[in-house]
């Protein structure tokens, strides 16, 4: 039996995810599961799923890419794990500072009858505007200063 090397598998990998994900959003689009007596439609539900195994699929290899990369580092020249350890520290302060500054005041929402208007679910959304806030900033100042320093380096 012939053995496949990494691209190819994961070339395989790539085309059924895709394939599932049109399957998944075909039922979904074209309701060809039909429940009319059903309040949640079942293609919602298959949608969801999906969605979610998807995004956790792809945290878990994120995740375990870095662990690989970063025992690598570690094995082969341990000053260099150094650069990702700080930017773990400085994401897990801003993710932990915007927890810590986010307002948690229940909201008086009229008609609304949901679990998720407490203080925890709360702060936790603030926390991630908060985020993209500060990192929208980071972003367009970088942006900015790139563009004045190629100007000064060209009219040098």
């Amino acid at each position: 039996m012939k053995r496949m090397n990494p691209p190819e598998i994961s070339t395989i990998v790539l085309w059924a995810c895709m394939l599932i994900t049109l399957a998944v959003f075909g039922f979904f689009y074209c309701g060809l599961i039909v429940h009319p007596h059903l309040v949640q439609d079942r293609e919602t539900v298959l949608l969801l799923i999906w969605l979610y195994l998807m995004l956790f699929a792809g945290l878990f290899a994120v995740l375990l890419f870095a662990v690989v990369q970063f025992a690598g580092r570690w094995k082969d020249r341990p000053k260099s794990v150094i650069q990702p350890l700080a930017g773990g520290l400085a994401l897990a302060l801003l993710f932990g500072s915007g927890y810590l500054f986010g307002d948690g005041t229940v909201l008086n929402i009229s008609g609304y009858e949901g679990d998720e208007n407490t203080c925890h679910w709360l702060k936790l959304a603030d926390m991630w505007i908060y985020a993209v806030y500060l990192l929208l900033g980071i972003t367009f100042a970088a942006v900015f200063a790139g563009v004045i320093w190629s100007y000064l380096k060209k009219n040098r």
